[in-house]
């Protein structure tokens, strides 16, 4: 049994209130109205199912006034979103329009439009580029699995934020988040103190960098996945696929791999969408967590950042 042990970084935000599931239960349950303001809510942040399932109680006149206007718009905004049945529903609907009701429904689903979602919901981030200068890494302490965790065959992930000085030696390292708890912590606190990052000029400020470790048992040997572009695009295809677990690790992997040549700003919406996609999940109490970490030390070093619900999916995972 070989142990891999996987090291990122990674910058995550909050999830959504509602979701497709409790929306649906309400729907069959014929409680409309709980359907129908879970649908508004998840709908008005660009979710393509949310949009057309709304066009539908719109059309229907379930759970609210019957506006064959509305379910225009909102069948609009889902086949714009991605959703080919929002597509047959506006199709259907056009014919009946009264002359200027498409008009009025353009009035109605432009602020929901994609452009619109993006300038409103999405947090501006500036990328703090003295940050992801002195967070670069030099030297990777020796790898040290837990030996009860790796004959247990347990796995697990430990987010961790430590300060590195100006000659590159790391101090206080502070556990942010552990899964599980009181497992992989002591050897994560004692690898990162091994840790070497690259020195910078003698009287600069300590910076507060976050790392990732992800503890995972295999039964194949490292040489199973001997190229990391080859792994990055299976995981770029899952996550575009609507995979959430897909799209937290390659957030993580845009975030903490800095040979990818990408930023925080680059994987900041997979975050999103994994935690809109999958609420009340070990990856949204994550999510929670580190979010606050992050917000903790844009505020030191004065870098402007912000969490928003998460907008939209790039295309429906439930039916």
């Amino acid at each position: 049994m070989r142990a891999l042990l996987v090291l990122v970084a990674a910058l995550l935000c909050a999830p959504a209130r509602a979701d497709l599931f409790t929306a649906q239960l309400a729907y069959h349950k014929g409680d409309y109205e709980r359907a129908f303001k879970d649908y508004r809510e998840l709908a008005e942040l660009g979710q393509p199912v949310a949009q057309y399932n709304l066009a539908i109680m719109y059309a229907k006149g379930q759970g609210v006034r019957q506006s064959e206007i509305n379910a225009y718009a909102w069948a609009s905004l889902a086949a714009e979103s991605g959703e080919a049945r929002g597509k047959s529903l506006t199709d259907e609907l056009r014919p009946g329009l009264a002359p200027g009701s498409e008009k009025i429904a353009e009035d109605i689903r432009a602020p929901f439009s994609r452009a619109a979602l993006d300038a409103r919901l999405m947090p501006k981030v500036e990328d703090d580029a003295d940050a992801r200068t002195s967070c670069r890494m030099l030297k990777v302490a020796d790898s040290t699995y837990p030996p009860d965790a790796e004959r247990n065959g347990v796995q697990g992930n430990v987010f961790v934020e430590l300060v590195v000085m100006p000659d590159g030696s790391t101090r206080n390292p502070r556990i942010l988040y552990a899964v599980p708890p009181g497992v992989f912590e002591p050897a994560v606190r004692t690898m990162v103190l091994h840790l070497r990052y690259k020195p910078r000029a003698p009287r600069t400020k300590p910076a507060h960098c976050q790392v990732m470790y992800r503890f995972e048992v295999r039964h194949h040997s490292a040489a199973d996945y001997p190229d990391l572009q080859k792994f990055v695009g299976v995981t770029h295809q899952k996550a575009e696929a609507g995979d959430t677990d897909a799209e937290f690790v390659y957030g993580m992997l845009l975030a903490g791999l800095p040979q990818l040549g990408h930023t925080r700003s680059d994987a900041l919406p997979w975050f999103l969408k994994a935690a809109q996609g999958a609420p009340g999940t070990r990856n949204t109490w994550w999510v929670r967590a580190c979010c606050s970490a992050w917000a903790a030390t844009a505020r030191r070093t004065k870098v402007r950042s912000g969490c928003a619900r998460p907008p939209w999916r790039t295309s429906p995972t439930h039916r």
